[in-house]
């Protein structure tokens, strides 16, 4: 798959930019989508290829047959116009005229390889991890921004240019439909855990799959609108010092419920700060912010669908981790999450038993960031 990728990105890249000479350089690792950057002459930028519309890991793990069947299919698949990435090179393209969230600049896109400039500069997570007492206030510029797509006549302009395939709470039920789960979670880890880990994950997140199959979003038609649909603090950069304005990569705007970009930045955020294990001082600080910011932004009634988004999310990219062959790099946040598996798993497993039990939002609320911050000590 790495050589096929390369050979599509190089192709495109001279068919692009035909007088500059292309240099491949590293390959960030990524389940999703393949990723390497790439300089163009003298312009330094990351260049990304996806497969059928699906991540990585799916891909390898055979969900989509042989090698010779995904190649076949690929190639069409690559100069459709509903292509995954041709879409997100449109929405990059629309919010860099409308300046507003500001994000990574398309550089170009040719036959399912989209280039982007590089963005450099210590991502949310690395800020949140150096200055806990600055959470609520970046939360409250990065939440602004991706706002601002409710404001701005995109709706119209949306329509066949969306991306669904990163709807959080579609992607738990593709994953987890009650037909294939049992043999899907029976599979995690084969490749990355001892026997006994395996039992035990597969255990535990069979329980938290079927309580979060029971859970219901209470969000009503107007509480859902235009989502930037993929907000990760890995994937906000702050190329001036952390004091600047944030870069947003990886667009996957769509439409959903309003608090799914709320719930996914939480997510990764509390699996950040659980990978990087920063101490007692610095995790209490943060989930403090975090504890206080939510409520007071968005009231309590919302809180019941953060909880549920949020345990969806987690088991959503835990388990592609989990189901990552040996020869799939895993980016820093995943080794880091399956370090601290034990953790992951017993944070999923009491929340959604509190959610199960119909406990007060604000109660579970409270426990599960108390008990993330305990484990991150």
């Amino acid at each position: 798959m790495a050589t096929y990728a390369d050979a599509e990105i190089g192709r495109a890249a001279r068919q692009l930019w035909p007088s500059e000479p292309v240099v491949f350089g590293d390959v960030v690792p990524s389940v999703t989508c393949y990723v390497r950057s790439v300089k163009v002459g003298e312009r330094a930028l990351y260049a990304k290829y996806s497969f059928l519309d699906a991540s990585l890991v799916s891909v390898r793990r055979g969900v989509f047959g042989s090698w010779t069947q995904v190649r076949e299919a690929q190639r069409l698949y690559a100069v459709s116009g509903r292509a995954l990435l041709c879409r997100e090179a449109a929405q990059l393209e629309l919010l860099d005229q409308r300046g507003w969230p500001q994000l990574c600049r398309l550089a170009g896109f040719r036959a399912g390889a989209l280039f982007t400039d590089q963005v450099t500069g210590p991502t949310l997570a690395d800020v949140l991890l150096r200055a806990p007492e600055r959470t609520e206030d970046l939360f409250a510029v990065v939440l602004g921004q991706v706002a601002g797509l409710q404001r701005q006549d995109v709706d119209g302009w949306l329509r066949g240019r969306e991306i669904p395939e990163r709807d959080l709470a579609a992607i738990f039920a593709r994953k987890f439909a009650p037909g294939s789960a049992p043999a899907y979670l029976g599979e995690l880890g084969a490749a990355r855990l001892r026997p006994a880990m395996r039992h035990r994950t597969a255990t535990v997140l069979g329980r938290v799959v079927a309580r979060l199959r029971r859970a219901e979003l209470r969000a009503t038609e107007q509480g859902r609108g235009v989502l930037f649909g993929d907000l990760k603090p890995e994937h906000i950069l702050y190329p001036e010092g952390p004091r600047g304005r944030p870069i947003f990569l990886d667009p996957g705007i769509q439409r959903g419920p309003h608090m799914a970009d709320v719930a996914k930045l939480l997510s990764r955020t509390v699996l950040a700060l659980l990978a990087a294990q920063p101490g007692i001082h610095t995790a209490r600080v943060l989930v403090d912010e975090l504890a206080g910011f939510f409520p007071r932004r968005y009231g309590t009634a919302p809180l019941h669908d953060i909880l549920v988004l949020w345990a969806m999310d987690t088991t959503n990219i835990l388990t592609t981790y989990l189901a990552a062959p040996a020869d799939v790099p895993l980016p820093a946040l995943g080794c880091g999450v399956l370090e601290r598996l034990g953790a992951v798993l017993m944070l999923l497993d009491h929340l959604t038993w509190q959610l199960d039990l119909a406990a007060g939002a604000g109660t579970v609320w409270s426990e599960a960031l108390d008990y993330a911050a305990e484990r991150a000590a």
